[in-house]
């Protein structure tokens, strides 16, 4: 009886042992204690959100849409507008101002417009129709406006006005947070706008691009891409357009015949705009005399002078008292001054009186043959035009003037506003002009 509990016993220890050991291993369902963790900062940073990748514009939405065009042709955008305008120009690289530039206003026509643009992004000269138009003196709110017909006469417009103030030009300010192009798109558009819609009532075929879309638009909106060859939407919205022909089967298709049309456009467009510089160095005489309209200084009196070549030809007038004014005396005790001195062709040379400062009395006017000029010129002569205007009248002389001949007299005017020519001029007049003159040949002048 006592072996048998003591057995029972054992049986119990062993058991409760067993049980203690299953216990410790575990089946793996408990993983035991757990090891103590680091605490999370009491203010976690969240994650930055991912911004969204920008899509490309849709070219069917767009107003306007420019191409990079600099790699296929001589130009360095072309802007496409909705109905089929655009604008070829290209630009300087050191300030994003264009330099040149061509609109044309309708896809089915040659028509077109010429610009060359003068360093500060104001238009120089606008080229349309035979027509060649010159833009100077801008100043507050106004511009004053050259045209010279195919016949070569000249009509003058002064004091146009306009809404930009020009002392203030370019506008720096404009182009904060705009995109690069936004600089050259806006001074294209102020171009655009006074050589077609400021300058119509005075040329009217300038009508013809103030109304076309792309000029309308051009600087209202911010170009947010500028498409750099054609993607397969760009393609068939380019064609759709300008109205590109060709057999359009794929996607391969559509961008061939687009990049076809802008290659043939492109030659279009620089053939045309060739012609129209061409045309402007047939005029050089004629545009150096709008130059010295224009540029040059007047007032009460106003003297300009213009050549046919690259001789040097020199500009004088002798005041009331006898005082002459020329290239080595460009200011004269009453009031006159001499503020183009060309020596390298063409002219312009002009001598002014401010308003209310000149002399009453009689001026002399005479040309003279300085030298062939610094251009290696062979020319032994040139054929001039002066130009004068004196106290509200105006008239236009011509002649020819030589090496042999030295000095020719041009005309006479007074404060009457008389102008005359020698036959007319009181000899004792006359003959001090001459002898001034004939004094500064002895001398080598």
């Amino acid at each position: 009886m006592k072996a048998r509990n003591v057995f029972i016993c054992l049986f119990v220890v062993l058991t409760l042992a067993f049980s203690l050991v299953l216990a410790g291993c575990g089946d793996g369902s408990n993983p035991g204690p757990t090891p103590p963790t680091t605490p999370p900062p009491p203010n976690p940073t969240p994650p930055s959100p991912t911004p969204p990748t920008p899509s490309a514009p849709n070219p069917d939405d767009l107003d306007i849409f420019v191409l990079d065009i600099s790699q296929e042709t001589g130009w360095d955008y072309m802007v496409v507008g909705r109905d089929g305008s655009s604008i070829f120009f290209s630009v300087n690289a050191s300030n994003d101002i264009p330099t040149r530039m061509f609109l044309k206003p309708d896809k089915n026509s040659d028509n077109g417009f010429t610009f060359l643009l003068k360093e500060n992004g104001l238009p120089d000269k606008m080229i349309a129709n035979g027509h060649i138009l010159y833009f100077g003196n801008f100043s507050g709110y106004q511009f004053d406006l050259a045209i010279i017909y195919p016949n070569n006469t000249i009509q003058y417009f002064y004091d146009i006005q306009t809404d930009v103030n020009w002392d203030a030009y370019p506008r720096q300010g404009r182009f904060i947070n705009f995109n690069f192009l936004a600089k050259s798109l806006s001074i294209a558009s102020d171009v655009i706008g006074i050589g077609t819609c400021a300058v119509s009532p005075f040329f009217p075929p300038a009508l013809l691009g103030c109304a076309s879309y792309v000029a309308s638009t051009v600087g209202k909106v911010v170009v947010d891409q500028v498409f750099d060859g054609f993607t397969a939407n760009v393609a068939n919205t380019f064609i759709d357009v300008i109205g590109c022909a060709g057999n359009i089967g794929n996607v391969f298709d559509a961008i061939t015949v687009a990049d076809s049309c802008v290659s043939a456009l492109s030659n279009s467009v620089s053939m045309l705009s060739s012609l129209d510089f061409n045309l402007a160095s047939q005029k050089t005489q004629e545009i150096a005399q709008a130059i010295g309209a224009i540029d040059g200084g007047r007032g009460d009196v106003k003297v300009t002078l213009t050549w046919n070549n690259l001789s040097d030809v020199d500009l004088h007038v002798i005041d009331p008292y006898g005082e002459r004014i020329y290239w080595n005396d460009k200011y004269s005790s009453s009031g006159g001054i001499l503020d183009f001195d060309n020596r390298h062709g063409y002219g312009p040379e002009n001598i002014y009186w401010p308003t209310g400062g000149a002399p009453n009395g009689t001026y002399e006017v005479y040309v003279h043959f300085y030298d062939r000029g610094t251009s290696g010129s062979s020319n032994n002569s040139s054929e001039f035009t002066v130009v004068i205007n004196a106290f509200g009248n105006t008239q236009t002389y011509g002649g020819t003037v030589s090496m042999n001949g030295g000095y020719v007299y041009v005309a006479s005017f007074n404060s009457n506003g008389e102008i005359f020519r020698e036959s007319q001029m009181p000899r004792n007049s006359a003959a001090q002009g001459l002898n001034l003159l004939r004094q500064d040949k002895n001398n080598g002048n």
